[in-house]
Protein backbone atom coordinates (compact mmCIF):
# COMPACT_ATOMS: atom_id res chain seq x y z
CA UNK A 1 0.00 0.00 0.00
CA UNK A 2 1.08 3.77 -0.58
CA UNK A 3 0.14 6.46 1.32
CA UNK A 4 0.87 9.82 1.77
CA UNK A 5 3.50 10.96 4.21
CA UNK A 6 4.04 14.88 4.92
CA UNK A 7 3.72 17.11 1.92
CA UNK A 8 5.94 15.52 -0.66
CA UNK A 9 6.39 12.68 0.81
CA UNK A 10 5.27 9.05 -0.16
CA UNK A 11 5.15 5.76 2.12
CA UNK A 12 5.12 2.28 1.31
CA UNK A 13 3.62 -0.36 3.54
CA UNK A 14 4.62 -4.03 3.30
CA UNK A 15 3.61 -6.19 5.98
CA UNK A 16 5.00 -5.12 8.86
CA UNK A 17 7.42 -2.64 7.28
CA UNK A 18 7.12 0.94 6.31
CA UNK A 19 9.52 2.92 4.14
CA UNK A 20 8.68 6.57 3.64
CA UNK A 21 10.47 8.90 1.68
CA UNK A 22 10.05 12.74 0.50
CA UNK A 23 9.69 13.05 -3.78
CA UNK A 24 10.16 15.81 -5.85
CA UNK A 25 8.33 14.93 -9.34
CA UNK A 26 8.21 11.73 -8.07
CA UNK A 27 11.58 11.01 -8.00
CA UNK A 28 13.41 10.75 -4.42
CA UNK A 29 15.04 13.99 -3.20
CA UNK A 30 18.83 13.91 -3.30
CA UNK A 31 19.89 14.27 -0.17
CA UNK A 32 16.80 13.52 1.72
CA UNK A 33 16.52 10.92 4.39
CA UNK A 34 14.58 7.63 3.97
CA UNK A 35 13.09 6.28 7.09
CA UNK A 36 11.87 2.53 7.81
CA UNK A 37 10.00 1.57 10.43
CA UNK A 38 8.51 -1.68 11.73
CA UNK A 39 5.06 -1.73 12.53
CA UNK A 40 4.87 -4.37 15.16
CA UNK A 41 7.70 -1.88 17.40
CA UNK A 42 4.77 0.62 17.09
CA UNK A 43 7.19 2.88 14.35
CA UNK A 44 8.78 4.28 17.25
CA UNK A 45 12.49 3.83 15.83
CA UNK A 46 13.58 4.38 12.90
CA UNK A 47 15.70 1.00 11.26
CA UNK A 48 17.01 2.65 7.68
CA UNK A 49 20.78 2.39 9.15
CA UNK A 50 20.16 -1.32 10.74
CA UNK A 51 18.55 -2.70 8.01
CA UNK A 52 19.81 -1.20 4.49
CA UNK A 53 19.24 -4.17 2.15
CA UNK A 54 15.23 -3.84 3.46
CA UNK A 55 15.19 -0.25 3.00
CA UNK A 56 16.75 -0.53 -0.19
CA UNK A 57 14.40 -2.84 -1.72
CA UNK A 58 11.37 -0.94 -0.49
CA UNK A 59 12.65 2.25 -2.17
CA UNK A 60 13.35 0.52 -5.45
CA UNK A 61 9.21 -0.97 -5.08
CA UNK A 62 8.18 2.45 -4.45
CA UNK A 63 10.27 4.04 -7.20
CA UNK A 64 9.21 1.83 -9.53
CA UNK A 65 5.35 1.96 -8.52
CA UNK A 66 6.06 5.89 -8.64
CA UNK A 67 7.32 5.45 -12.52
CA UNK A 68 4.86 2.81 -13.74
CA UNK A 69 1.63 5.93 -12.22
CA UNK A 70 0.90 3.74 -9.96
CA UNK A 71 0.67 6.92 -7.61
CA UNK A 72 -1.99 9.66 -7.41
CA UNK A 73 -0.90 13.21 -6.62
Amino acid sequence: MIEEAGELGRALRVDDWKYSAEVKGWKKKPGNPAELYNLDSSEQKKLVDTNQEMAEAMAKQLQELIDAGGVRM
